[in-house]
């Protein structure tokens, strides 16, 4: 048998060394975990950056698309005005080439009533010289007659 002050040594002895082993996987644990943690801190901070980065290239790819689109917006808008003043353009002029159509349309109905009025002059005043000059005619020979007789008579 050993001492009673022998034996709470022996037993302090174990408790220290167990502590000790204890207290050394504790402190590996710990600088593990801490590695760990500064690891995944150091990634984190890392994809943020990386995610910040990537982000801000496609918020400067939306901002040139959006300028890009602006410009092509305030272009067409441009052409849509130009278009529109052409089209206000080309319907005057249709509605003028209309009213010039009916104008002309007018006079040409004016035209052929004063042809067809011309014409029936025409065949009046043929027929009115077909007469007078038949009546001429007759009042010629009738005249010859006259002549005739009374020169048949004066030979006498």
């Amino acid at each position: 048998q050993q001492p009673q002050h022998l034996i709470g040594n022996k037993n302090n002895i174990n408790f220290g060394s167990r502590t000790a082993m204890f207290l050394r996987d504790a402190s590996k644990r710990l600088a593990d975990l801490s590695t760990r943690h500064k690891r995944q801190v150091k990634q984190t901070t890392h994809d943020r950056a990386y995610w910040q980065n990537d982000m801000h290239l496609k918020l400067e790819k939306f901002a040139m698309m959006c300028k890009n689109l602006n410009e092509e917006a305030a272009k067409r808008s441009n052409e849509v005005k130009e278009t529109k003043q052409l089209l206000e353009k080309m319907t005057q002029e249709r509605n003028n080439l209309n009213s010039q159509i009916e104008t002309l349309k007018a006079r040409v109905a004016l035209y052929e009533e004063e042809s067809v009025e011309h014409a029936q002059y025409r065949d009046k005043w043929g027929k009115d010289e077909s007469r007078i000059l038949t009546v001429m005619e007759n009042a010629l020979k009738e005249r010859d007659k006259v002549v005739e007789d009374i020169s048949s008579r004066l030979d006498l």
